[in-house]
């Protein structure tokens, strides 16, 4: 995320936003372990690092096309 991050860890939600998907997409990615998740009180998060992790993973694929 590029913009200042303040959390440790975000909902599915935010991070679908963040990066203009769905939150079923999110999800997927989570079931397809591509992108990795937390469980924290029974709803599913990601880390920042992780979200960090997954952009440049994407960035990188993109600049080998």
């Amino acid at each position: 995320m590029t913009q200042k991050r303040t959390k440790s860890y975000y909902r599915v939600e935010e991070v679908a936003s963040y990066f203009s998907v769905s939150r079923r997409t999110i999800r997927r990615l989570v079931e397809e372990e591509k992108l990795q998740a937390t469980k924290i009180r029974g709803c599913l998060r990601i880390s920042t690092e992780e979200i960090s992790r997954y952009e440049q993973a994407i960035l990188t694929a993109d600049a080998v096309e």
